[in-house]
């Protein structure tokens, strides 16, 4: 299973990291949850344009550009701009995680 870690900058400065199992199918995360709602706005972004890429176990955001460029196990983010001869490439880490669908 792969691991992400994204990072991002919390409102009192510092810097937060929320933990992302992705990428592998099936997903065995759960983003249903009542009483930890998710909220989202709308986007009025293009799709994601790819050009003369190899993107494998991947996940790329509205608005991302990749051209001529490999992206293997990573999860690119709204409006990235990727070059050509990029290689993106996050390594597995392998974890054990229990199957929220099995009890």
């Amino acid at each position: 299973m792969c691991h992400c870690e994204v990072h991002f900058p919390s409102a009192e400065g510092g810097n937060d990291m929320m933990r992302v199992f992705c990428t592998v199918q099936p997903p065995r995360f759960e983003f249903y949850d009542p009483h930890s709602p998710i909220y989202t706005s709308p986007r009025f972004l293009p799709p994601a344009k790819i050009v003369k890429s190899k993107v494998s176990d991947a996940i790329i955001s509205h608005g991302a550009y990749l051209e001529e460029c490999t992206v293997e196990n990573a999860i690119i983010g709204l409006r990235a701009r990727i070059g050509k001869k990029t290689v993106i490439r996050v390594r597995a880490r392998e974890h054990r995680i229990p199957n929220p669908t099995s009890a």
